[in-house]
């Protein structure tokens, strides 16, 4: 477990609990922002849940089963980026990736770089044969993300993501090692 370094502006930090005020207020002012797209902030309305939850992560991230972590840039905690899902631990051959970022950082190409290492460190992994970006059908930022980076849309699984009573479709991207080395 260790920190990664993406350039010399930003790095994705191991989970701590202990920053868990820092990364709350960062969640909790972005949570309208977030709420639609992302279910963190349903599950950590507080300070002690979010702590919680990187108590979770950090015991994750100990046991190998997700690599990434909270999106350091300029000295700040701008927002979390990681594996996530159990294939990278148990030795599968795919991986999916999670973002999110607060709304005052985006359009700075923050969470384009942060993934883009994310992705190179998954095929630099033996084994890993496929990365995959779902996002909100609707969410179009998170959308371009991946295609900027240049993942190929599987389909959209329609009705797929429950977000409070409400049912939105899932828009699947799919990068394999292949089209990664011909970049």
């Amino acid at each position: 477990m260790y920190d990664i370094f993406v350039d010399q502006d930003i790095s994705l930090r191991r989970y701590d609990p202990r920053n868990a005020e820092q990364l709350f207020a960062l969640l909790d002012a972005n949570r309208a922002y977030l709420e639609p797209w992302v279910g963190v902030p349903r599950r950590a309305p507080d300070v002690p849940s979010y702590r919680k939850l990187l108590v979770d992560l950090e015991r994750r991230q100990r046991a190998g089963e997700i690599v990434g972590g909270s999106i350091m840039y300029g000295g700040q905690f701008v927002g979390d980026a990681r594996f996530d899902g159990n294939d990278w631990g148990n030795a599968g051959h795919a991986v999916g990736i999670a973002y999110w970022i607060g709304e005052e950082f985006q359009g700075q190409g923050i969470v384009t770089r942060s993934c883009k290492t994310l992705v190179g460190l998954a095929f630099g992994t033996p084994g890993i044969e496929r990365v995959e970006i779902s996002s909100a059908a609707e969410n179009a930022r998170s959308r371009r993300l991946a295609e900027r980076l240049g993942f190929q849309l599987e389909g959209i699984l329609r009705a797929e993501l429950k977000r409070g009573d409400d049912l939105h479709d899932l828009a699947v991207y799919s990068m394999l090692r292949h089209e990664w080395l011909a970049l």
